[in-house]
């Protein structure tokens, strides 16, 4: 399978992606910010964060600190 290079789109269809792919899973998103420095900063905008309730984020991840 031959994967798409998304960091070649234009910067506003990646933030779109992050969006969606933040709206699907707390853990996702994390292993999205994980991957490369432009998609953290991505992760980082308000606009993804505000997909989620803070009651339904999981008290505990098995995440390293610098994601936080």
């Amino acid at each position: 399978m031959d994967y798409f290079p998304i960091l070649e789109l234009p910067e506003e269809i990646q933030a779109l992606v992050v969006e969606r792919v933040a709206g699907n899973s707390f853990t996702y998103l994390y292993g999205l910010r994980a991957s490369c420095k432009t998609m953290k900063a991505l992760a980082e905008w308000s606009r993804v964060n505000h997909f989620y309730d803070v009651l339904s984020v999981p008290r505990r991840f098995n995440m390293p600190p610098e994601l936080f």
